[in-house]
């Protein structure tokens, strides 16, 4: 089941952010003013990493689920890979085009030439966050006891009492 709702999250984690991205980068191309083009820019791109930071932290509440259920990892790796590759498109593609965009039109470049760099630091750091969160959730794993099976069935409830009401009560008192 979880799986399940992972790739659900995933798919509509990556269609939003997606949309955020194109949409940030069309604001580039529209004909009207120039000041306005980079403030719709920066609008719906950090609307979009709010967004990535959103799904993202979803998506690995949901994998250390999946990893403490199943013991397997594949669902953080994936949401590393997730993260990478929108911060990546962020930092090498959308910043470098508002980067460019402002210096053809004569405004101050505000993205330094280092957001390639950031955004592959960013990508590190995540990876040892996605390292570090499997190494935590394998140990608490193993240090929990084993349940038995007397852990594992529980009593039934019991039944309820349904009165008759054909019987014959006592007269109150």
């Amino acid at each position: 089941m979880w799986n399940r709702v992972y790739w659900a999250v995933s798919v509509v984690g990556s269609f939003t952010v997606a949309f955020f991205a194109i949409y940030a980068y069309r604001w580039l191309q529209s004909i009207g003013s120039p000041n306005a083009a980079v403030e719709g820019f920066y609008y719906y791109s950090w609307l979009g990493w709010i967004a990535l930071l959103i799904f993202s932290a979803m998506l690995l509440v949901i994998a250390n689920i999946i990893l403490w259920q199943t013991r397997h990892a594949w669902a953080i790796w994936t949401t590393l890979l997730y993260f990478a590759v929108f911060t990546l498109v962020w930092y090498f593609g959308l910043k470098t085009s508002v980067r460019q965009f402002e210096l053809a039109n004569g405004f101050p470049a505000s993205v330094s030439a280092l957001a390639p760099f950031i955004g592959v630091v960013l990508c590190v750091i995540a990876g040892a966050i996605a390292y570090l969160d499997q190494f935590v959730v394998v140990r608490l794993v193993e240090r929990m006891p084993p349940m038995t099976m007397a852990e594992v069935e529980t009593e039934p409830l019991p039944q309820p009492e349904i009165e008759d009401e054909n019987e014959e009560k006592p007269p109150a008192e």
